[in-house]
């Protein structure tokens, strides 16, 4: 039985959420004050999650005592964390239902690492050197989804937003029809605000990328918690999205992930540059 086993087991109540809750670590703490200890109230989800009990308890009963390196199969420790690896990623595959054509890749720490490996995947740098790239973004963007578009040397349009805050529909089809003749066109939206909880229609978005010719990227750093993450179907398939997983319940010390179209890949050297990972899930 894998740990994985281990915690569907230990969560496998009829009441789901009250044993998530039971097992939030920090829950009924206080903190000191001038005047007296007060019960703790978390209430910084948007920054990061608070680690549950049950995940804990069995990376220290379970996974930790056979901790090695992965991508080795000549000691049980490293093929046992290699297998472990793998299962993660078919579990995270099959809840996400990720297709065939669709990679799934852990990024170090968070979501903002799955944006910089976009961007070396595309190969912004080369396209914008030898031609012209262009990044449409909306306007309640993190930093880590401006920062590595515009250092990469493409051109980045911020979008307008619209009376209810959403990027402006009018105002995307318009940009998308100026830079028609870019060697590549990539909107890069996040699904909600981080601030207000706005919401993307990433749906919508999507279909009017698609018609334009343009990739569609998605950032579920701050929604992902919240609404379901999709990538949709159809005219509507997003080419990648990015979650950080350190901002769910049990998430502290998680990956960041990274869920892109396998055929959008430009950049044929990359798997060299970040190791076994990547070419194991591209070739």
């Amino acid at each position: 039985m894998s740990p994985f086993d281990t915690f569907r087991s230990r969560m496998s109540h009829p009441d789901v959420a009250a044993t998530i809750r039971q097992g939030v670590i920090g829950e009924g703490r206080t903190v000191p004050t001038s005047e007296r200890p007060k019960p703790l109230v978390y209430a910084d989800y948007v920054a990061s999650g608070r680690a549950l009990r049950q995940i804990e308890e069995i990376m220290l009963d379970e996974v930790l005592p056979f901790y090695a390196n992965t991508h080795n199969e000549s000691s049980f420790v490293g093929a046992f964390m290699t297998r472990l690896r793998e299962e993660a990623l078919e579990i995270i595959a099959a809840a996400l239902l990720v297709p065939e054509s669709h990679a799934v890749l852990f990024c170090e720490s968070g979501a903002t690492e799955g944006l910089n490996r976009i961007v070396r995947l595309l190969d912004i740098e080369r396209v914008a050197r030898n031609g012209r790239a262009v990044v449409l973004i909306g306007p309640y963007e993190h930093h880590s989804n401006i920062l590595p578009w515009r250092e990469s040397g493409a051109t980045v349009v911020e979008i307008a937003e619209d009376a209810g805050g959403r990027p402006d529909a009018d105002a995307m089809e318009a940009a998308l029809r100026a830079h028609a003749g870019a060697d590549l066109i990539v909107g890069s939206f996040s699904v909600a605000s981080n601030v207000t909880g706005t919401l993307t229609d990433s749906e919508r978005v999507t279909r009017t990328l698609k018609q334009h010719g343009a990739l569609a990227i998605w950032d579920y750093a701050c929604a992902g918690l919240y609404v379901p993450i999709t990538l949709g179907d159809g005219d509507a398939r997003k080419d990648a999205i990015v979650i950080s997983a350190h901002k769910f319940v049990g998430g502290p010390g998680a990956s960041g992930l990274l869920i892109c179209d396998r055929s959008r890949r430009r950049d044929r050297h990359l798997c060299l540059a970040l190791g076994a990972s990547l070419q194991r899930q591209f070739h």
